[in-house]
């Protein structure tokens, strides 16, 4: 499965994103919708997804994304870790609104 929160520009936690979830999972498409602050256990901005109910032992590439109420993304596609163990089934992933209307990013270095 996964879970986690989602938070806004500030750090705060941020509910009604759409959290999606997608790619292959044993040599199949799939996607999941969920929205973030439906897992209050996990926290105010907290969603939580089974994506499996059995081990996956085929071919897994799965990745996140988080879209606004009118369905544009405010998250880059980013890719999930997976484990092929029992014990280790569970993917925790804490997520931030950006801004992605500049594709590119530069750090502001500082020469010193």
């Amino acid at each position: 499965g996964v879970a986690g929160q989602v938070f806004d520009l500030m750090g705060e936690p941020e509910p009604g994103l759409f959290v999606k979830i997608f790619g292959v999972l044993d040599g199949h498409w799939m996607e999941i919708y969920t929205l973030s602050g439906a897992a209050m256990q996990v926290g105010p901005g907290g969603f939580e997804v089974t994506v499996a109910d059995h081990l996956v032992t085929g071919e897994v590439e799965l990745y996140i994304q988080l879209f606004d109420i009118s369905g544009e993304p405010v998250s880059p596609e980013l890719r999930l870790p997976t484990r092929a163990a029992c014990d280790q089934n569970l993917t925790l992933v804490n997520l931030m609104r950006v801004d992605i209307t500049n594709e590119i990013f530069f750090p502001m270095l500082r020469d010193e």
